[in-house]
């Protein structure tokens, strides 16, 4: 027994490869149907399973893109994380306890109870930290 790389030097090969490429780059140079096997000749030709799941995965990502984008929350979100939606968030968050993964929401919208915060909702009397002379207790 002899090892080829790649079927190199087996006559016909070359031939081969030339005419599956010829085939597979022009619709005209298809196959006569009458040599194709029985089961490609009754009817259109069988979905691939995994090919049928990537495309709806994809279509559900784009309409959620546009669903998201008519939402009232992306204007907030976009000045956030302009590259939004995307999956990076996920990525960051996959492995955090919900009470941090809570936290971070909070800390990267703003929207945590800090007097900043507080004051804006008018749950505080000051914006201003308690514990020292910053004129503004925020996140930024």
């Amino acid at each position: 027994m002899r090892w080829i790389p790649g079927h190199a030097g087996v006559p016909g090969n070359e031939k081969a490869d030339e005419e599956a490429k010829r085939a597979a780059e022009s619709p005209n140079n298809s196959s006569a149907r009458g040599s194709l096997p029985r089961y490609l000749c009754n009817g259109p030709l069988p979905y691939s399973v995994s090919a049928l799941k990537q495309w709806h995965q994809h279509t559900l990502l784009e309409r959620w893109k546009e669903l998201w984008k008519e939402s009232p929350c992306y204007a907030r979100a976009k000045t956030i994380n302009p590259g939004m939606p995307s999956n990076h968030f996920m990525k960051l968050v996959k492995l955090l306890p919900k009470s941090q993964t809570s936290i971070y929401i909070q800390l990267r919208t703003c929207h945590i109870p800090l007097n900043h915060f507080l004051y804006r909702i008018g749950k505080s009397n000051t914006p201003d930290c308690p514990n020292c002379p910053e004129p503004h207790n925020s996140v930024t």
